[in-house]
């Protein structure tokens, strides 16, 4: 045996016979190995790692919200199983509030009215971001008691190091902006005054993870608080470290968790019991040894370069970084010494309504993700609050839009259609079933909104009118949920028509920057690697790893709306380095931005452009000919392109057909929208099939919405 390894021996032996001797020793105390029920309150100190712009699917024009701090707590009970006198398992169940607040302010004044004069100032806005989280958790704890021995009692110091899996039972959010006084107030674009909040959202988080897991570790000390022992008050204090995000959407572009730390104290209960006294002599103390260990410690090497230099001398050899940019055009030309152009332009956008609520197998319960008011807060609600919201949020209002709208049409009547799949358990020829789903949305309107209940009949049938088909078994589990629904109609058009809003969108110009980082790394390899794209402080796009760096990284600015800068001021990138050694390298660069804003087009009287989005849903499974509720959307959006207009018709599907397939069905259904526009010879028609798919395909109304054509139209607007 080597030395090296006799003197890890000699070093735990002694450890090794604590261990072992200290159960036999302790056996002897009334209080030994007593199992341990009771309850808890702890204090959470919650500590949010967040930087994130927006939900998923929720729109805002905050830069960045980043970490933030909140107060709660935890109740719970538990139950203490002790696996001898040393170590044990603890077993505990709890109720935690996790709230969150995040308040970021613009970087930049954007220009806004005093209310009294009219003046418009520059001011800032104001981004607030607040959720409450609410969840039961089930903890799991190895317990360890290293005095035991020493204090003759299984009770007093404890170390816990264990888990947490939690279930999400409430999660909401709130978000807005807000100007920095009462006095300053928003406008939109013709000059009508909002109030000094808008963009105000509330809801459901969207793709939280609703069953959040951390790794938890602790300290408590048991106090007695009789001769017995039976009672104990036990200060404690936890922290929890989260393997989980808050949102479990893998294509988020942000991060959020939620690390804590929990102080408290718990009141346990250790039923009294006699110990029997099995051993004849005591063990024999243990033996210290011979001579103590000598560890070697290699300090960390401090030698790198602080951030902001290129280079590092590393055995007379440099280790250095850069990183340079360009734009690509979206053919794929690239264009250096570029300047990304930012260009507003006002925009109608018209989205259609599904007029569907689906169901969960079996279920007449409305699911979650539809939004319901109380009717307190019905009053507040407006359809034209909703021009921020994505697609699929905005649908999720459609019990509360039609609602609003059966208030604004007193004599309209709407018919609710109650289906079942009729082919899966519980669903079969229930048309029972169906009627209750048709019921507890008529109950919804009726009871929330005030609709009196005879303006809503109720129609019951298994499959539905035109029900979703395959040929296929590979999707036969989405075709029935498909069927799972209750459908609205009714015999007054303004009920179920598309929602129309208007808005200022931005387009950047080259969509694309292309960075090329560079290592030169003489010996060793790169151990981790950051690059980022951010303006004034703000980061916008970031890219990581570990080991060698990609020598091309693409970020399509035009992608996500929401990260296209929003001032003048240069695009700053910047390629941070670390090798296996500990040295840091940091390498910046910018590139200029020039932004046209609505307000200087027309103060230059600069050439414009109106950008229109429509979007035409409900074509039927695998059909591509048009209803008479889109013929009826086509003759309007007919009247609104004008003859100079350029036009783009894009077709899409969902992901339930071949893609050869998918292809040709959707090119059919962007040239009949545009045969019915009279736009064949003069709009681009293209058919993306599924290579793009649009919104969430694992909810049915996702996919009816990847059933879709778009039309772009973009119109010059002349100065004068």
């Amino acid at each position: 045996m080597n030395t090296s390894r006799r003197k890890i021996i000699a070093y735990f032996l002694p450890f090794l016979a604590y261990f072992a001797f200290v159960p036999l020793q302790a056996q002897k105390v009334d209080s030994s190995a007593r199992t341990r029920f009771g309850v808890y309150g702890q204090f959470v100190y919650n500590m949010h790692r967040a930087a994130f712009a927006s939900l998923p699917g929720v729109p805002t024009c905050c830069p960045q919200f980043t970490d933030a701090v909140s107060n709660s707590y935890a109740l719970g009970a538990l139950f203490d199983i002790p696996l001898g006198n040393v170590v044990g398992f603890s077993l505990r169940a709890n109720y935690n509030p996790v709230p969150a607040s995040f308040l970021v302010q613009d970087s930049r004044p954007e220009f806004l009215t005093i209310n009294t004069t009219g003046e418009a100032v520059r001011s800032f806005t104001q981004h607030s971001f607040a959720s409450n989280m609410r969840s039961l958790g089930l903890e799991g704890f190895l317990t360890l008691k290293p005095l035991t021995g020493a204090t003759k009692t299984d009770d007093g110091f404890t170390i816990l190091l264990g888990a947490r899996a939690g279930y999400m039972v409430q999660s909401t959010f709130r978000q807005y902006e807000q100007t920095a006084a009462d006095s300053i107030r928003f406008t939109d674009a013709r000059g009508r005054d909002l109030g000094t909040i808008r963009n105000d959202t509330s809801s459901a988080i969207p793709s939280l993870n609703t069953i959040p897991i951390a790794l938890m570790g602790g300290l408590s000390w048991e106090i007695p608080l009789n001769s017995k022992r039976t009672v104990y008050i036990t200060p404690e204090v936890f922290y929890s470290f989260p393997l989980t995000s808050v949102i479990s959407n893998s294509s988020w572009n942000g991060s959020w968790s939620v690390h804590q730390i929990r102080a408290g104290i718990s009141l346990k209960f250790a039923p009294e019991r006699k110990i029997i006294d099995t051993t004849s002599a005591e063990a024999p103390p243990p033996q210290k040894p011979d001579s103590t260990p000598v560890f070697t410690v290699t300090p960390p090497n401090n030698s790198g370069t602080p951030g902001g230099q290129s280079g590092v001398e590393t055995g007379g050899r440099e280790l250095s970084a850069t990183i340079t940019a360009v734009g690509v055009e979206r053919d794929g030309k690239e264009l250096t010494d570029v300047t990304f152009r930012i260009e507003e332009f006002l925009s109608t956008n018209l989205r259609p309504l599904l007029p569907y609520v689906f169901f969960a197998q079996g279920s007449d319960n409305i699911p979650e993700r539809y939004d319901r008011l109380s009717k307190r807060d019905v009053e507040d609600f407006f359809v034209d609050k909703l021009h921020n919201y994505e697609m699929l949020e905005t649908y999720h209002h459609i019990m509360n839009i039609v609602g609003r709208r059966m208030r604004q049409h007193p004599t309209a009547k709407l018919t609710i259609t109650g289906c079942n799949d009729n082919v899966s358990l519980g669903e079969r020829g229930n048309t029972g079933l169906s009627y209750r789903r048709a019921k507890a949305v008529r109950d919804y309107l009726a009871n929330t909104w005030d609709i009196d209940t005879a303006r809503m009949p109720i129609q019951v049938r298994n499959l539905p009118v035109t029900p979703t088909v395959s040929n296929t078994k590979l999707y036969e589990t989405e075709v029935v949920q498909e069927n799972r629904r209750i459908e609205f109609s009714s015999d007054t058009w303004e009920i179920l028509e598309p929602i129309k809003t208007q808005d200022t969108v931005r387009t950047v110009s080259p969509p694309i920057i292309r960075l090329r980082p560079r290592i030169v790394l003489p010996q060793g390899n790169v151990k981790e690697w950051r690059v980022s794209v951010g303006q004034q402080g703000q980061v916008l796009k970031e890219f990581r790893g570990t080991g060698n760096i990609p020598a091309i990284l693409d970020w399509n600015i035009a992608e996500n709306p929401l990260t296209i800068p929003r001032a003048p001021t240069p695009l700053e990138y910047s390629l941070s380095v670390v090798d296996e050694s500990g040295n840091r390298l940091v390498s910046n660069g910018a590139s200029p931005v020039e932004q046209i804003t609505i307000q200087r087009k027309r103060r230059e009287r600069l050439n414009d452009r109106e950008v229109d989005r429509y979007s035409l849903i409900l074509f039927d499974f695998d059909k591509s000919n048009l209803t008479n509720t889109q013929q009826r959307i086509a003759s309007f959006i007919k009247t609104q392109i004008a003859e100079e207009a350029t036009v783009r018709i894009s077709g899409y599907t969902d992901y339930t057909n071949p893609l050869d397939y998918s292809l040709r069905l959707s090119k059919a259904r962007a040239r009949e929208t545009a045969s019915a526009l009279d736009l064949l010879k003069k709009a681009e028609v293209r058919g993306l099939g599924k290579t793009v798919l649009l919104y969430d395909t694992e909810i049915p109304e996702g996919r009816f919405y990847c059933r879709t054509v778009t039309i772009v139209v973009e119109t010059p607007i002349q100065p004068h």
